[in-house]
């Protein structure tokens, strides 16, 4: 992202699978990190970025994205919580605390 000509804010993404239970594989990317520039924290950069950079996926033709965070912030962009789709985040233990993982469908219905 750029403001007046200077980078203020970056956005990263890196194609992974999800490897489905009974042995599918399900191409999706993972978002992140994502940088702001501290000058410019707290202005509204911090949504806008990512919302930009999801929906370039999108029009690329990516039907899901993957991101460790917090979902008070970033369910404002409509990600919700990964194992609302079914999706476990790997090696994590049956029962432990997996709020940090979410997930955006890009493309709706793209996990069912």
């Amino acid at each position: 992202m750029e403001k007046d000509g200077s980078l203020i804010g970056q956005n990263m993404f890196m194609k992974t699978v999800i490897e489905a239970d009974e042995g599918g594989i399900v191409p999706v990317l993972t978002m992140g990190p994502i940088c702001i520039t501290p000058t410019f924290k707290r202005k509204g950069y911090g949504k806008a970025l990512p919302d930009h950079t999801l929906e370039k996926a999108k029009g690329l033709g990516y039907g899901a994205v993957l991101f460790e965070d917090n979902i008070a912030f970033y369910g404002k962009s409509g990600f919700d919580h990964a194992r609302n789709f079914g999706i476990r985040y790997h090696d994590l233990p049956e029962g432990a605390d997996d709020s940090f993982f979410l997930c955006k469908e890009l493309i709706p219905g793209y996990l069912k």
